[in-house]
């Protein structure tokens, strides 16, 4: 082989193997760039729920505290675990508020003892246990109860 094919040949190689590095480096930049944007994007997506949520939170807490303030018969119903009767106080409560948000599912009354008191979208299933709701009794041990939206075994 002459020296000319040599080094057109050895020149064509690093041009080669330059554009080879260049086009790896732009194929991993893309790929760092579009990861970026995904991540971003999940940011912002869970700061939209978290926000939502955090309203509808309020609202619903505000709604249920006033509930409880201007309507004492309800809270009395529950002291004194008379189920039928509290049924019965609750359920226009809960078809109001089924009518201002369709999501709006269910309503449950938890008793210290961790057992199902009273759910309003099934009053039939009303001696169940549910593990997932903390005792009142558990304090730092078990899971903390918190008022509003909870994340817990049957869903958000």
């Amino acid at each position: 082989m002459q020296i000319r094919t040599k080094t057109i040949l050895s020149m064509l190689i690093v041009i080669l193997a330059l554009f080879g590095c260049y086009l790896y480096i732009f194929i991993h930049q893309q790929q760092e760039n579009r990861q970026l944007i995904i991540d971003n994007n999940k940011i912002r997506a869970r700061t939209l729920i978290a926000t939502v949520a955090d309203r509808l939170n309020q609202q619903y807490r505000g709604r249920i505290q006033g509930l409880i303030y201007s309507r004492r018969d309800i809270v009395q119903l529950f002291a004194g675990r008379e189920r039928t009767r509290l049924f019965k106080a609750i359920l226009p409560v809960f078809k109001q508020l089924r009518r201002e948000d369709e999501y709006f599912s269910h309503l449950n009354f938890i008793l210290p003892d961790n057992s199902l008191f009273l759910q309003i979208d099934k009053p039939g299933q009303n001696e169940e246990r549910c593990a997932c709701f903390s005792k009142v009794t558990d304090g730092v041990s078990g899971p903390r109860m918190a008022s509003g939206f909870e994340d817990d075994c049957y869903g958000l």
